[in-house]
């Protein structure tokens, strides 16, 4: 019975720790960012993982523009809305570049400063 009441009393508190991530993630959002606390670590993993290899299987000459996972939460392109089921629906670009088979010139600008 103790421990039924211990847990019944922690519930509040759990409730409100996630009610507070995801109203900071609706904030995030808000400003056009992704919020870790929808999407972490490994489920943009994931996510760009499938993207990849989808890519790869309908395109082989394609590959995803932006391989590392931060740039995608530093990215201000995310959009979100609810449908009419109050489900949250979250849109965000992941790209896709043509592999480079032509060898790129690198050239180097010196910049000179004259008195006037």
């Amino acid at each position: 019975m103790e421990l039924r009441e211990e847990q019944h009393s922690n519930l509040p508190e759990k409730l409100i720790l996630e009610l507070e991530k995801l109203i900071k993630a609706i904030r995030v959002l808000s400003r056009g960012y992704l919020p870790t606390e929808i999407f972490p670590f490994d489920e943009m993993k994931k996510i760009t993982d499938t993207v990849r290899d989808m890519v790869k299987q309908s395109h082989p000459g394609y590959d995803l523009a932006v391989p590392h996972l931060t740039h995608y939460y530093y990215m201000k392109l995310v959009i979100f809305a609810a449908d009419n089921q109050g489900n949250m629906i979250v849109s965000f670009p992941i790209f896709v570049k043509q592999h480079s088979v032509e060898p790129m010139t690198l050239m180097k600008l010196k910049l000179l400063m004259f008195p006037s």
